[in-house]
């Protein structure tokens, strides 16, 4: 008797917990509709935002970070980006310049 009146308790819980749920989750399923609004919030955001910095890069050979990277292909076709002061070794290897 009380195994019943215990497990009916708990279903009446877990039941309770999941209308209570339920009822708290907005509403938003839109489709396949958006809201011209906000495509147009993000493109004026987007083009009022600063330029994004130039990021810096590693030499291939030296391993330095630096801004401005020349690039080269090799024998296999990989691409390589080479800092000034390591171009005299790509240009040695006779690499061919992107």
């Amino acid at each position: 008797m009380i195994y019943g009146i215990s497990s009916a308790a708990l279903l009446l819980l877990l039941f309770a917990v999941a209308v209570y749920r339920r009822r708290g989750k907005k509403r938003t399923v839109r489709g396949n509709v958006t809201s011209m609004e906000e495509h147009r919030k993000r493109k004026r955001a987007a083009a009022e935002a600063p330029e994004t910095k130039q990021r810096a890069a590693k030499c291939s050979y030296c391993r330095k970070t630096v801004k401005r990277l020349t690039f080269y292909a090799d024998e296999n076709g990989s691409v390589i980006g080479v800092c000034p002061s390591c171009k005299g070794r790509a240009l040695d290897r006779d690499l061919m310049p992107l």
